[in-house]
C-alpha cells in the first residue's frame, strides 16, 4: 500500500489523499475508512469529511463503485491488477486526535482519513507526504527518504500522525537507550532547558518503574495555540497534545503542559502496550467495548500525576491541588450514586465526553483515578507487599503486553493479589462494580499514609445553593446542579437562566443577591425553554458544591511516615 498526501489548496482544508494497491486478484475490493480513533471511545464516523472520490486501475480506466455501509465501498476491480483511488479529506478541525490543513501546517492523524483493505491491514504502508521546502516532518514513522516513510502494517499507520510545517521548532533528550523528541508547532517560546531537564526526570521514573521502554525513539508533537486549550491523545511512538494559550505554556500553565506530557507518555505502555482483550487488535470499524477504562485511562491519570511528584518534577502541594481536583469531580457528580465506573467505561460509546443527563455516570479519569490511589497504598501497606501499583502495571507489561496478549478484569485482580499478598477482590466489588461514595476508602487510604481528607464549604453562594454556570448577558446560566442540593430540591435545571432574585434583576452578581437575602425565602425569575417563570426557595445550604482538600495530619506516627515513603517510591 502507498498513500501520498498532497496540498494543492491548503486554505481550503481540503487534503488530497491518494492511495495505490498492487496485486489485486479478486473481481470486488472493499475499503474501510475507520469510524473511530483509538484514545478516545465514541463514534466520529470520519467519511463524512470526504467529499470526493475517484478509482482507476493501472490504465487509468474508471472503475465502478458504491458504498455498502457510511464507511465502507465496494470496486469492481475486473482485470485490474493494481487501483488508485483519489479522494479528498476536509481537514477543518485542530485537536489532538484530528487532521487539519491550513497555509501554516499539514497535521494528520492517519486513523482520521486513510482508507485501508480490511483484509490486508498487515501489509507494509509506504507514506510519501508532499510537501515543499521548507518543511519538515514530525513524525513517529520511520523515515526512508525525503518526506518519505514506512509502517509494517495498517495498524502502525493508524497510530502515526505527522506534522509537517516550515515553522516546527524542535529538541531532544535522552534516557537509556531512548531518544525523545519534542516538537513544538505554533506560537511559543520554549525554556528548552527547563523543559528538557523536567522531562527527563518523570521520564527517568516511568522507565524504571517497567524496565524498558516500549519504542527505541518517542515523539512528543505539541500543538499550540493562541487560544485555551487542553487535550492529548496517546500513541506507540509519539503523542499530540494541543495546548494554549501560548504565552502562558511557560508560566501559569505549565504545570497542565507537564501533566499532559506525563499522561500521554505513561499510555506508551498503558493501552498501547497493556491494552484489554477486547482491543487487541483494535477494530477501527465498529465500537470497542470494555469494561477497563478505570485502568486505562483511570490508572494513567493517577501515575501519570504522581510519577510528577516522586521526580520531584512538582512539590507535594501542587500534587495535591491535582488530586483534589479529582476529588472534587467525584463528590461533585451525581452519577457516582446510578452508574459504576466499570458500567460507565462501557457506556463512554454513548456519551464518555459530555456532560449527558443529569446525574447518570462516573468518570472513568476521576474515578478511575481515585480508585488507583486507593488501589495503590491498599497494595504498597499490606504486609507481604512486594510493591505498589507500578510493580502491578510492570507485571501486566512484562508477563502479558510483551507476549502480545491482552488483559482481563481477571488478570488485573490476580496480579494485584499476587503483589499485595493477599485478597483485595472485595474492593474491585465495592468501588468499581457497584456505584458508590468513595468516602470510607479514601479516609482509609490517606489516614494510612498520613493524611486526611477536609471538606471545606464553597464562599459562593450559588455553589452553596448546588449551583454552577456562566454569566450570559449578566444573566446566569445554569450548567449544572448539586444532587441532593437545594437548587435540586427546588427543581432548577440544566439550561435554566437565572433573571432575578426577589425582583431584582442580575447584573452579573448572583452570588451577591443571594448572599444579600441568605436564608430568606427567595423568588427567583428564570427563563426556561425560552419562557419565564418563578422558582421559590428556601435555603438550607444542605448537600451544595463543597470543595475537597488533603492535607497531612498533625503528628503523624513513625508508621504513617513510613508508609508514605513507600508509597511515594522514595
Amino acid at each position: 500500500m502507498k498513500y501520498t498526501f498532497s496540498m494543492s489548496n491548503p486554505s481550503s482544508h481540503f487534503l488530497e489523499i491518494e492511495l495505490e494497491i498492487v496485486e489485486v486478484d479478486n473481481n470486488k475490493l472493499q475499503v474501510q475508512l475507520p469510524a473511530w480513533r483509538p484514545g478516545r471511545y465514541e463514534l466520529a464516523n470520519f467519511s463524512k469529511n470526504i467529499q470526493k472520490m475517484e478509482i482507476k486501475d493501472q490504465d487509468n480506466r474508471p472503475l465502478s463503485f458504491f458504498k455498502v455501509s457510511k464507511d465502507l465501498w465496494e470496486i469492481d476491480t475486473y482485470s485490474a491488477r493494481e487501483i488508485k483511488i483519489k479522494y479528498n479529506y476536509y481537514a477543518a478541525e485542530l485537536n489532538a486526535g484530528s487532521t487539519w490543513l491550513d497555509e501554516h501546517q499539514l497535521y494528520v492523524n492517519p486513523v482520521n482519513c486513510c482508507l485501508y483493505l480490511p483484509d490486508r491491514m498487515e501489509e507494509q504502508c509506504e507514506v510519501v507526504v508532499d510537501v515543499p521546502y521548507p518543511y519538515e516532518v514530525a513524525t513517529g514513522l520511520t523515515e526512508t527518504g525525503k518526506f518519505s516513510f514506512i509502517a509494517s502494517d495498517f495498524h502502525e499507520l493508524a497510530d502515526s500522525p505527522f506534522i509537517a510545517s516550515p515553522t516546527l521548532q524542535h529538541e531532544y533528550y535522552e534516557v537509556g537507550k531512548t531518544k525523545f523528541h519534542i516538537w513544538f508547532q505554533g506560537e511559543i517560546k520554549p525554556n528548552w532547558s527547563k523543559i528538557q531537564l523536567d522531562f527527563e526526570r518523570f521520564t527517568e521514573k516511568q522507565i524504571a518503574a517497567f524496565g524498558q521502554f516500549p519504542s527505541a525513539e518517542f515523539h512528543f508533537l505539541f500543538q499550540i495555540t493562541s487560544y485555551p486549550s487542553y487535550h492529548g491523545v496517546e500513541h506507540s511512538t509519539s503523542t499530540v497534545c494541543q495546548l494554549g494559550p501560548s504565552y502562558d505554556i511557560m508560566g501559569a500553565k505549565y504545570i497542565d503542559f507537564l501533566g499532559v506530557a506525563s499522561h500521554e507518555l505513561y499510555h506508551a505502555w498503558n493501552v498501547k502496550a497493556i491494552r484489554p482483550k477486547e482491543m487487541f487488535p483494535y477494530d477501527y470499524s465498529k465500537e470497542n467495548y470494555s469494561k477497563l477504562g478505570y485502568v486505562y485511562e483511570g490508572v494513567t491519570t493517577y501515575m501519570g500525576d504522581k510519577f510528577l511528584f516522586s521526580a520531584n518534577v512538582i512539590d507535594q502541594q501542587q500534587y495535591f491541588k491535582e488530586l483534589e481536583n479529582y476529588l472534587n469531580r467525584h463528590y461533585h457528580n451525581g452519577g457516582r450514586f446510578n452508574l459504576s465506573v466499570s458500567d460507565s467505561s462501557f457506556d463512554t460509546w454513548l456519551d464518555g465526553y459530555t456532560p449527558g443527563i443529569p446525574y447518570r455516570k462516573t468518570s472513568i479519569y476521576a474515578e478511575g483515578c481515585l480508585f488507583s490511589f486507593i488501589l495503590d497504598v491498599a497494595l504498597t501497606v499490606a504486609e507481604a507487599s512486594s510493591g505498589g501499583l507500578d510493580e502491578v502495571m510492570r507485571r501486566l507489561y512484562v508477563d502479558l503486553a510483551q507476549n502480545n496478549l491482552g488483559y482481563a478484569r481477571e488478570d488485573y485482580e490476580r496480579i494485584s493479589n499476587s503483589v499485595a499478598g493477599c485478597e483485595l477482590n472485595y474492593l474491585f466489588e465495592e468501588l468499581i462494580d457497584q456505584p458508590v461514595e468513595y468516602t470510607k476508602h479514601l479516609n482509609w487510604a490517606l489516614e494510612m499514609i498520613g493524611l486526611e481528607l477536609i471538606f471545606k464549604d464553597d464562599q459562593a453562594w450559588t455553589k452553596k445553593l448546588g449551583l454552577k454556570g456562566t454569566y450570559r448577558n449578566e444573566s446566569f446560566v445554569v450548567s449544572d446542579v448539586g444532587y441532593g442540593s437545594d437548587a435540586a430540591n427546588f427543581n432548577l435545571n440544566r439550561g435554566d437562566i437565572i433573571k432575578s432574585v426577589n425582583g431584582f434583576n442580575v447584573q452579573g452578581d448572583l452570588d451577591k443577591w443571594l448572599g444579600y437575602f441568605g436564608e430568606e425565602k427567595q423568588e427567583l425569575g428564570i427563563v426556561r425553554n425560552k419562557k419565564h417563570g418563578v422558582i421559590l426557595i428556601q435555603p438550607t445550604f444542605k448537600n451544595g458544591f463543597r470543595n475537597c482538600n488533603i492535607q497531612q495530619v498533625r503528628d503523624a506516627s513513625q508508621e504513617q511516615q513510613t508508609n508514605y515513603n513507600k508509597w511515594l517510591n522514595k
